[in-house]
C-alpha cells in the first residue's frame, strides 16, 4: 500500500517536472502516458482544453484525447500532410475533419482509421466512367457512402447499417454534407440470407468491427468496459437487391461489402438466385472463414478477382470485376 503511494507520488512528480506548464492532473497524466513532447501542447486553464499544436485544435477531456495515442496521432498527421485534410472543433465541440470537400465526425480512433483507409489509402477507389449504383453493405458511420456519393458517375448509394448508435452517427455525418446526402438512401437494418432478429454484443469504441457474431475477439481488449447488447434486424439481401435493380434497371451495380461475417451467406444467396451475375464490381472484406468459398462463387459468375491476404486466418479483401 505504502509502496504504491510512493510510486504514484513519484509519477506525479515526473509529470510536473516534464509538463510544468500543464496545470491539470488529467492532461499531464495523459501526456505522460502517451509520451507527448511538452513542446506540442499548451493548456488553457479557463476552458480546461489542451491545444494540440500538430493538428492546430483544442482537445476536450474524455472526448478528443484519443488523438494523443501515437498510432492515431500518426494517422491524423498523415491525413493532414498527404491528403490536405483539415481538422477543427465545431460549435457542438465535435471533432470534424474535412477532406475532398467531405466533412466527417471523428469520435474514436477507429473512426480516424476508417477515414485514413478510405480517403488516403483509397481502399474503395474504383475507377469507372459509366453511371452506376453503389450498394454499401456495412455502412458503419457513413464514411464510405459519402466517399461514393462524392463521385459524379455514382447516381445513388444504397446503405445498410443494423446498429442504431452507428447508424445515428452516419445520419449526423450525412447532415454535414447535404449535397451528397441527397444521393444516399440509408436503411437501419442489415442484410443476410433471411428475415431474422438477432442479439449481439456491441461496443461503440470498436463499432466498425462488430457484426452478426458480436465483437471480434481480437478487438475485445480494446473495447470499453461498458459493452452492451444490440438487437439487429436482418432482411434477405436477394429481396433488397430486387428492389434496387427495379429502381435502376439500366445501371451497373457496384457492391461494397464489409459486414463482419455476413458476406458468406450474402454471396451464397446471390449465387443461388443468379443475382450475383447482375453486379459489375465487388469490393469485399472477408472475416474468419477465409476467401475460398467467396472466390468460388465469383469465379462461377465470370469475375476477375484480386485477392489480398489470402493466407490470413482472420481477415482479407477481395476485389472482383465483371468484364
Amino acid at each position: 500500500m505504502l509502496y504504491q503511494k510512493l510510486l504514484d507520488a513519484h509519477k506525479r512528480y515526473r509529470q510536473f517536472k516534464t509538463y510544468p506548464h500543464i496545470a491539470d492532473q488529467y492532461w499531464s497524466s495523459q501526456l505522460a502516458e502517451h509520451n507527448i513532447s511538452p513542446n506540442y501542447v499548451e493548456y488553457d486553464a479557463k476552458s480546461g482544453q489542451l491545444f494540440y499544436k500538430p493538428l492546430g485544435i483544442s482537445l476536450n477531456k474524455n472526448k478528443q484525447d484519443f488523438l494523443l495515442v501515437s498510432k492515431v496521432c500518426n494517422k491524423a498527421g498523415a491525413l493532414k500532410a498527404l491528403a490536405d485534410c483539415k481538422f477543427y472543433i465545431d460549435e457542438q465541440q465535435e471533432l470534424i475533419i474535412e477532406i475532398d470537400g467531405v466533412k466527417l465526425i471523428i469520435e474514436t480512433g477507429q473512426d480516424l482509421d476508417i477515414a485514413h483507409e478510405i480517403f488516403l489509402l483509397g481502399v474503395y477507389n474504383f475507377l469507372y466512367n459509366k453511371p452506376c449504383i453503389v450498394i454499401d453493405i456495412g455502412m458503419n458511420t457513413g464514411f464510405a457512402s459519402l466517399f461514393f456519393a462524392n463521385r459524379a458517375n455514382v447516381k445513388a448509394v444504397y446503405s445498410y447499417e443494423p446498429f442504431k448508435a452507428t447508424y445515428d452517427q452516419a445520419l449526423r455525418n450525412f447532415a454535414l454534407n447535404p449535397n451528397l446526402a441527397e444521393k444516399i438512401k440509408a436503411f437501419d437494418y442489415g442484410v443476410g440470407a433471411r428475415d431474422e432478429i438477432i442479439q449481439v454484443e456491441y461496443d461503440y469504441t470498436v463499432k466498425a468491427s462488430v457484426g452478426i457474431s458480436g465483437i471480434d475477439n481480437q478487438l475485445k481488449p480494446f473495447a470499453s468496459k461498458q459493452t452492451s447488447t444490440a438487437d439487429l434486424i436482418l432482411k434477405p439481401f436477394t429481396d433488397v437487391f430486387k428492389g434496387i435493380t427495379s429502381d435502376y434497371p439500366d445501371s451497373d451495380i457496384v457492391a461494397k461489402i464489409d459486414c463482419e461475417g455476413s458476406e458468406y451467406e450474402i454471396l451464397d444467396s446471390l449465387a443461388v438466385t443468379g443475382q450475383l451475375g447482375q453486379i459489375k464490381i465487388v469490393m469485399m472484406e472477408w472475416h474468419n472463414k477465409g476467401p475460398d468459398a467467396l472466390v468460388k462463387h465469383l469465379q462461377d459468375f465470370g469475375f476477375i478477382i484480386f485477392s489480398r491476404m489470402p493466407r490470413s486466418k482472420n481477415v482479407g479483401t477481395l476485389y472482383a470485376i465483371k468484364p
